[in-house]
């Protein structure tokens, strides 16, 4: 078994509450969760260090794992837990780790950070000193990858072929809605439709598995014969949905495959943009975190109707959706046709080798997905500052900080503040842009109503107004960005890279607030119109407070109404008084951008 690098547990030892014993041998604890076959979702994997040859060895992730259970009666002691690698697992296991767990009467509940990998057996005992009071165990379970698959029939059952799975640890697992259990996720499938034939789902499963060298767990809600009017926050299948999102509390990505029934309806290309668009939306809301949806484009049913113009109606749709923030393009399974289909006397959706095909499409979509440099986040964590990473084709990459509003999923958009540091939180250390600022406030728990972004600047460099444009384009697109309130500020290095930026897209901010940061007046002209507030100490250098004085003139002088703050006994450090201040914030969400007149170019 390869010895992989594991994210650092981090444990609290603790005594809990007492709890009687029944006095004699060691008692037995029944634990609820994890569940026997359950995948619990990782968090951070590194697509870039996932190689075999990363120093320390591939960085797969991990999962904090709650453990629940029914503890019998004690009088006192402790509750420790271990993980420990099944034949043929993957990841590494735990020692036996104290574990920080609340306990109400006969009930336990806790967390163990465990690697990504399994299967694994979880081990559990309550100590006093050197004696077992009670233990529990449960096999097997994973911390891998774990998805939704929505839709209608292609999705379900409805295929020619029953399909097994075949890796021989079974480490495809299915979870059972309806029951609420997981198992080996063989054919058919848990469906939410009870259809009974095949699936594409464990040939799926069995070649995504040693790709990603973690278990596999599929939640399928699909049900056939549905259009996307009844997956609507108010249709019947929607419920379903929420709940099975909120029962498994984490996953990659939602696996969409629907679209006959609406070829059929007759839906046109804008309705069914604004209907999964709701469906997703609130399924957003309800689960309180934004997982991507990949789209497959299935269109198609030859035995059942041919019609050319509705089917292109919807795959319309679905490219105009790939096009928007939380949409990702699935596998265009509609270029399966002839003997990938069944015919007459058949189930009439995929034959075998159809499925065969649809799946191994379906891996090159989410294989794709999980490559992708912001995989490493799964998706972010509302009122959590957390490490992302962006790139483009071209290499425009910059890591930064990301803080979402606790509620980030109630509302379709939000202000973003973007803040640039100084000369001395250059580097690769993310860390170091917590030094000051709002990264420094959202690290200590100040919520925030907008995005907070903080990117960090590399070493011997200065703030490129070519990368920060990149990187605007990229959040605009991935977050839920209002373009009509977007706010720069920086301090220090950071402060000129707020004016050199307000000067290449004066048109694209609401305003700016630089702070002890030198900037040119010959960019004035361009930016007059622009809010602006400009904060110094008066203790600085005389060169900083003079070139201070000289943009806040410049911009009167071309018919701006900056403002502009001296602080009287502040040296350099202008920033701590000015982001500890409210009125700062206040007044930032009080600007919105004014939009261009028609037809006036917007700069480039």
């Amino acid at each position: 078994m390869n010895c992989w690098r594991s994210a650092v547990i981090f444990v609290l030892a603790w005594s809990g509450p007492t709890f009687r014993l029944l006095a004699g041998e060691t008692a037995a604890i029944s634990l609820k969760s994890p569940a026997r076959y359950e995948v619990i979702q990782r968090q951070g994997f590194e697509p870039r260090k996932a190689h075999e040859n990363q120093e320390g060895g591939p960085v797969l992730g991990y999962a904090d794992v709650t453990i629940r259970g029914v503890l019998p009666g004690a009088e006192k002691g402790s509750v420790e837990a271990r993980v420990v690698p099944l034949d043929g697992a993957t990841g590494r296991g735990v020692e036996w780790t104290p574990v920080k767990a609340k306990i109400e009467a006969d009930r336990m509940e806790g967390t163990l950070r465990v690697p990504a990998g399994g299967w694994y057996r979880l081990e559990v005992r309550c100590r006093d000193g050197e004696k077992t009071l009670a233990e529990g165990s449960v096999e097997p379970f994973g911390v891998g990858e774990v998805f939704i698959v929505a839709g209608q029939s292609y999705a379900t059952n409805c295929n020619d072929e029953q399909f097994k799975v075949a890796d021989p640890h079974g480490r495809v697992s299915a979870f059972d809605s309806t029951k609420g259990t997981w198992g080996v996720a063989h054919d058919p499938q848990p469906a939410g439709d009870g259809s009974e034939g095949g699936s594409i789902w464990p040939v799926f499963g069995d070649t995504l598995l040693p790709m990603v060298r973690v278990p596999i767990g599929l939640a399928n809600v699909a049900v056939g014969g549905t259009s996307s009017t009844q997956w609507l926050p108010e249709g019947k299948l929607h419920p379903r949905l929420i709940e099975t999102g909120q029962r498994l509390g984490r996953f990659r990505a939602v696996l969409w495959q629907q679209g006959e029934s609406d070829v059929i309806d007759g839906v046109s290309t804008a309705d069914y943009v604004k209907r999964v668009r709701q469906i997703r939306d609130a399924a957003a809301t309800s689960w309180k975190f934004d997982p991507p949806w990949l789209l497959a484009k299935s269109t198609l049913h030859p035995t059942v109707y041919k019609y050319p113009a509705r089917e292109e109606a919807i795959r319309r749709g679905i490219d105009e959706l790939c096009r928007l923030p939380g949409f990702r393009p699935g596998p265009d399974t509609d270029a399966l046709g002839g003997e990938n289909r069944g015919g007459i006397g058949t189930r009439r959706h995929f034959s075998g080798i159809g499925q065969r095909r649809a799946a191994m499409m379906w891996f090159a979509a989410v294989w794709q997905e999980l490559n992708r440099p912001e995989a490493s986040s799964i998706e972010p964590q509302a009122g959590v500052q957390t490490a992302a990473h962006f790139a483009t084709d071209v290499r425009v990459e910059t890591d930064y900080l990301l803080s979402l509003p606790k509620d980030y999923a109630s509302q379709e958009k939000w202000p973003l503040v973007i803040f640039l540091h100084g000369s001395g939180e250059r580097g690769q250390d993310l860390e170091l842009v917590k030094k000051h600022g709002p990264p420094k406030l959202a690290g200590a728990g100040k919520e925030f109503p907008f995005v907070v972004v903080s990117p960090q600047c590399a070493e011997k460099t200065r703030w490129e107004t070519y990368r920060l444009i990149a990187l605007l384009d990229d959040l605009c697109r991935r977050y839920r960005i209002d373009e009509d309130r977007i706010y720069v500020t920086g301090l220090s290095m950071g402060g000129a890279g707020t004016w050199n930026l307000a000067a290449a897209i004066p048109d694209r901010l609401a305003a700016i607030a630089p702070i002890c940061g030198g900037g040119d007046p010959g960019i004035t002209k361009r930016i007059a119109s622009l809010p602006t507030w400009i904060f110094q100490g008066a203790k600085d250098s005389p060169e900083s407070v003079a070139q201070a004085q000289a943009m806040f003139e410049a911009l009167k002088k071309h018919g701006g109404s900056p403002r502009y703050t001296l602080y009287p006994e502040a040296g350099h450090d202008a920033w701590t008084e000015t982001y500890s201040n409210p009125e700062f914030y206040s007044w930032l969400l009080a600007q919105k951008r004014t939009p261009k007149p028609e037809g006036e170019a917007k700069s480039k």
